[in-house]
């Protein structure tokens, strides 16, 4: 009981802390030590790119820059730091927050914690003069702050661009909206591409603005055979030649008419042909329809047959600036739009299917010199219908995002595109049940928990979709966002879905197919018995918001409304998510630790962790027309008056949290 007490007393001391930022996972963390690890030799960066210990003064000045062939060995640093015990030893799930002044650091750590030996990383931009980094360790009064130099110079910013994937199986039909909110001169937005067959999408041609529509489909590699012209209704294709983007028939329209803050449909129809030339070849109808969705009008409908057997699967996306280069990534200017709706139709399927996952990056190649380095350009979100949005934005935008990507040599970031609200519905057995923003982590973690070497074949459950890109979580996120999907099955490589309504167990062995692990959701994984999904202090009293009172804590937050807003100077701030309206807020609220009020605008939201029951002091609407909805005491009554909880509630709660088998928080009650 002593060792409980003691780490108790801590933890309702963090909750009155102003630095609190959340409570850690491992409780072993409120005594560790963070420190950033010393580069072994200077890192250097110019404006706008990674620290790399590839020395600056090897970088040139003048407006011409250098070669297109950039720096072969050039790449960016990987900065960690390092959460230790007293005797050195790494601490393993603790939360470190990175802060850069004069410079933007991108974490590659997942939710920024600790890995088994303590570190956390991910790459540091320099955008002026000298740049502080500083890595705090949340819930604890620790910090390491270190120094970074930026050579002042030019360099020229070839093809700076942000590239995206839509998750897919093998289809034979892709569909999506694109609303250009901000175009430049020299912008290219890639609206949908397949590797090694097609891509479309849409231009700004020059420093007139003239717009374009392109759609090129290639031939093979090596230009034995050509994509033919099937047809052509707008005479804008022209036959099929060898050129700077291989052998491709190129549909390009240089009068087209597509505007700025305008909704447009792109999709995309994939048909196995056979034509005949010496010799049968078999080949791909690509069927392309772009439609102006505001104004119901379909502007173009052409198929092109490639000389390639490939149906559609991971379609790409990018936004890039392809000419018009200066010699600074500083003066890249923004060009940003939205993704909407992304939908596919699998191979024998019926019905169009949500795209609710989009694979964002950001790598540098030194093909494409220093533009490739432009690191203050690659921006990727989520706004609050399910709206995916890419930018390439000046220095400035930072922050403006929900969600940002790991920017490293090849890796990426994976964002859920899906509606907050509902995911999905599927059947067990002869219930229905709904995946919700309330407990899908719930679900998920049962779902991992539940596995078996046996899995469901086709004769069991029919297959919704594969994908070879994801890891286990992913994989589990991409079924939970799949309407029907309770079951995966996983190998090394290999990600399926299945639609199982029956609740009877897999039949068929993982090893004797490849080695596969089934995961599957359980008429339990819907218990109501959820993890509670956070812990508050009013006051000098606590409260767990947890199943059972969620609903009616958010209804009382949002009744308990006030122009007037808090600072910090009353409540700490945990964190803003500027895409989120009200409601969408107040549901972030409800499940971050210490939350108990928000102060929401028409464009931002701001999580705050007010322990005091004073009220709020500051006008909102001279700061942007803010508006505060806070918990009080009086948010956890019900007919048998306040659910305070005890000392020793509150431990158990936050134990059962942090993951706790029942059997040690069992204890507790003894």
């Amino acid at each position: 009981m002593i060792r409980i007490a003691i780490f108790l007393a801590s933890m309702v001391l963090l909750c009155c802390s102003p630095g609190f930022a959340g409570v850690q996972s491992n409780p072993a963390c409120f005594i560790g030590h963070v420190s950033i690890v010393n580069a072994n030799e200077p890192l250097s960066a110019l404006p706008g790119f990674l620290f790399s210990s590839y020395p600056a003064s090897s970088l040139p000045d003048g407006p011409n820059g250098p070669p297109v062939g950039g720096f072969p060995g050039w790449e960016p640093y990987l900065i960690t730091a390092q959460v230790t015990s007293a005797s050195g030893v790494g601490i393993s799930g603790c939360s470190v927050t990175w802060k850069a002044t004069n410079g933007y650091f991108f974490s590659t750590s997942p939710n920024a914690k600790t890995d088994a030996q303590g570190i956390v990383s991910g790459y540091l931009r320099g955008d002026a003069e000298t740049v502080v980094l500083t890595a705090s360790l949340d819930g604890a009064d620790q910090a390491d702050t270190q120094l970074f130099t930026v050579r002042p110079g030019n360099h020229n910013n070839i093809a700076p661009a942000i590239y995206g994937s839509f998750l897919t199986p093998e289809s034979s039909e892709f569909m999506v909206d694109i609303i250009p909110t901000a175009s430049l001169p020299y912008t290219f937005y890639e609206v949908i591409g397949q590797g090694g067959a097609f891509y479309t999408g849409l231009q700004t041609l020059n420093t007139s603005n003239q717009r374009a529509f392109i759609f090129s489909v290639w031939g093979t590699e090596n230009c034995e055979k050509y994509p033919q012209i099937v047809n052509d209704p707008t005479n804008i294709c022209s036959p099929a030649a060898q050129g700077a983007e291989g052998c491709v028939v190129q549909c390009f329209d240089a009068k087209a008419t597509w505007k700025v803050n305008s909704k447009y449909r792109f999709n995309v129809f994939a048909s196995p042909a056979m034509r005949t030339e010496k010799n049968p070849i078999a080949g791909t109808n690509y069927q392309m329809v772009v439609s102006d969705v505001d104004a119901n009008k379909i502007l173009y409908d052409i198929t092109i047959w490639a000389p390639v057997a490939q149906n559609i699967q991971n379609p790409s996306t990018f936004i890039e600036q392809f000419a018009g280069n200066t010699n600074s990534c500083m003066r890249a200017g923004t060009r940003q739009a939205l993704w909407i709706s992304p939908q596919y139709k699998p191979i024998n399927g019926t019905q169009y299917l949500p795209s609710n996952f989009m694979q964002v990056s950001r790598p540098f190649d030194v093909i494409y010199g220093m533009g490739s380095m432009c690191f203050n350009y690659s921006f990727a979100g989520i706004g609050p219908l399910g709206f995916v949005t890419m930018s390439g934005v000046p220095v400035g935008g930072n922050g403006q995002l929900l969600v940002e990507p790991q920017i490293t040599k090849n890796a990426s970031t994976i964002i859920d595109t899906s509606s907050v609200q509902q995911y999905s519905v599927v059947q067990l057995g002869a219930q229905f049940y709904g995946i919700n923003l309330n407990n899908k982590s719930h679900v998920k973690a049962d779902m991992l928990a539940n596995s078996s070497n046996m899995i469901y074949g086709d004769d069991q459950c029919p297959v919704l979709g594969n994908n070879n890109t994801l890891n286990l979580g992913q994989c589990a996120d991409f079924c939970l966002n799949t309407r029907g999907c309770t079951s995966i099955s996983v190998a090394a490589e290999d990600c399926v879905l299945r639609g199982c309504t029956t609740l009877d167990a897999p039949r068929t062995s993982g090893a004797s197919v490849g080695g596969y692990t089934s995961y599957t959701m359980t008429p339990a994984s819907f218990s109501s018995d959820v993890k509670p999904f956070s812990v508050v202090q009013l006051g000098d009293k606590f409260y767990s918001i947890n199943a059972s009172n969620i609903a009616q804590v958010k209804t009382s937050m949002l009744e308990n409304s006030s122009d007037m807003i808090y600072l910090d100077n009353q409540c700490p701030n945990l964190g803003n998510m500027p895409t989120l309206n009200p409601e969408q807020c107040v549901d972030a609220c409800l499940r971050t630790n210490s939350c108990t009020s928000i102060s929401a605008s028409a464009t931002d939201c701001v999580l705050r962790g007010c322990t005091t029951l004073d009220a709020p002091t500051f006008n909102g609407d001279s700061i942007g027309g803010y508006k505060s909805y806070t918990m009080t005491p009086a948010s956890f009554c019900s007919a048998n008056g306040e659910s305070v909880m005890t000392e020793r509630e509150v431990a158990r709660t936050l134990l059962t949290q942090w993951g706790i088998p029942k059997e040690a928080i069992a204890h507790l009650q003894k």
